[in-house]
């Protein structure tokens, strides 16, 4: 039994409902450009039937061709051509009637009605019809001629010509029964293959709601196998399911790690300043070094300070709650001014520092604020994976109405597989949790989400030849 509320069911109903319309509207076509030609030809036969009519009685009228004989040949000539025929004179008054119909007296009472006006217009010399339909299945119609009677070159009566279309019904049947066969074969070849395509199409969609209510359940991992014959709605669908499958593993899996990076980043120095500050309390340090320890357990709560404010920047940006304050400002100097506030750090790591920034001004349409944490992020990051003894670069060109600025660092090179990851959010290189490297792999979600935010690119390369180059792009002011 079909299911209605099935693929099947449903493609079954709007494909008969559409037979049946076609059927419909073929079945009136055809019926009525068959009425029409039927209507015509046979209208041209009567004037050819009164034109014999009319030569017969001349000849009558003329030699005086004996009314028994006329009578007869007005009959076979009414049967031969399935009509009937009257001839009446200029009064209306019946000369000779001759039946080849079936149905005479059944419209009589139509033929009466209409004879008065037919008889005038027959009298003055033109031919006029008149048809109407009999309350049949078919609506059978009656065709009426009337012509003048001519003899001796003069109107001496009129000839009425009825004929019942009794070949329509017949050739109509045959066309409907033709038709309804036709119409049952392609019913039957239409529904194997509309119960064929349904599968088609509802198997790789049976698929994804069972993939759907997986991924519901927290797994992660399913995917859409779908047969390269299915339609391309359907491979599209699947495809974007995949994707969004991918996505949701890819952000499951960096939630896991930020879970796990974030809780040792948080309970390694909670332990120390918990750890100092009992020392401190219960004697255990020396007073002479307590103020070294609390300095330590200082520099520890500063760090935790900094993650939550990351934290909290970064819920920001990808809540939307993000205003820029647009202003038209020289980055060259701005540039300058965070590597100074770096220059301790770089120092430290005896790095060889190279900055190629033009002395004049390089004048952006920036939000002034927000691009000065994506050069602090980016630095950050730079100074802390290059290599003791190192190479720092700050560079930056100008292509098609932007600015690029690049920051490159050798030492450690980020690994080609996790090139597209490096801007997500959590994410972080460095699996290990170490210590001399801290940090939640938020930074680099906040650069790209300021950079997006302002409709400009970042990007990153990364190889052991050339190091790792971050590179950024800002508008130019007009």
């Amino acid at each position: 039994m079909i299911k209605l509320k099935s693929l099947f069911g449903k493609m079954m109903i709007s494909y008969v409902i559409a037979l049946l319309v076609l059927i419909v509207m073929i079945n009136l076509m055809l019926t009525q450009v068959f009425l029409d030609t039927e209507v015509r030809t046979n209208f041209e036969l009567m004037e050819l039937i009164g034109d014999e009519v009319s030569a017969d009685f001349e000849m009558h009228y003329e030699i005086g061709m004996a009314q028994g004989d006329f009578s007869e040949k007005l009959s076979r000539t009414a049967k031969n051509h399935d009509a009937d025929i009257f001839i009446t004179d200029r009064y209306g008054t019946n000369w000779y009637n001759a039946a080849g119909g079936e149905k005479l007296t059944e419209y009589r009472d139509k033929f009466n009605a209409q004879k008065e006006e037919m008889l005038i217009s027959a009298l003055s010399g033109r031919s006029v019809t008149y048809s109407y339909y009999e309350n049949s299945i078919y609506y059978t119609p009656v065709l009426i001629r009337a012509m003048p009677l001519v003899a001796d070159d003069n109107i001496v009566g009129s000839i009425f010509v009825i004929k019942r279309l009794n070949s329509y019904e017949n050739t109509l049947n045959q066309i409907y029964m033709r038709f309804t066969l036709s119409s049952v074969m392609s019913f039957f070849v239409a529904a194997v293959f509309v119960f064929f395509s349904s599968r088609q199409i509802e198997r790789p969609l049976l698929e994804i709601d069972r993939a759907a209510k997986n991924l519901a359940k927290g797994n992660f991992s399913g995917r859409v196998h779908i047969d390269e014959s299915s339609s391309t709605a359907v491979t599209e669908l699947a495809e974007t399911f995949n994707t969004m499958a991918a996505e949701l593993e890819k952000y499951e899996n960096t939630r896991s790690s930020f879970v796990a990076n974030v809780s040792h980043e948080l309970r390694s120095p909670l332990t120390s300043v918990h750890g100092f500050l009992q020392g401190v309390l219960d004697g255990t340090i020396p007073q002479e070094e307590s103020r070294q320890y609390l300095e330590i357990a200082l520099s520890e709560t500063e760090r935790m300070t900094a993650l939550i404010s990351d934290l909290m920047e970064l819920a920001k940006a990808e809540s939307g709650q993000f205003p820029l304050n647009l202003t038209e400002y020289d980055v060259n100097e701005q540039i300058r001014t965070c590597i100074i506030s770096k220059i301790n750090l770089i120092e430290e790591k005896k790095v060889d520092l190279v900055v190629n920034i033009p002395e004049e001004e390089t004048r952006v349409v920036a939000d002034m604020d927000r691009i000065a944490q994506v050069l602090t992020n980016i630095l950050d990051n730079a100074v802390k994976f290059v290599d003791e003894g190192g190479q720092l670069k700050i560079w930056s060109y100008v292509a098609e109405r932007k600015l690029y600025i690049n920051v490159l660092n050798t030492g450690t090179v980020i690994a080609a597989e996790d090139i597209p990851f490096v801007f997500d959010r959590f994410f972080k290189a460095d699996k290990s949790h170490n210590r001399s490297k801290p940090g939640t792999g938020i930074g680099l979600s906040l650069v790209k989400n300021i950079i997006n935010r302002h409709g400009e690119d970042v990007f990153v390369n990364s190889d052991k030849e050339n190091g790792t180059v971050f590179t950024f792009s800002l508008a130019l002011a007009s």
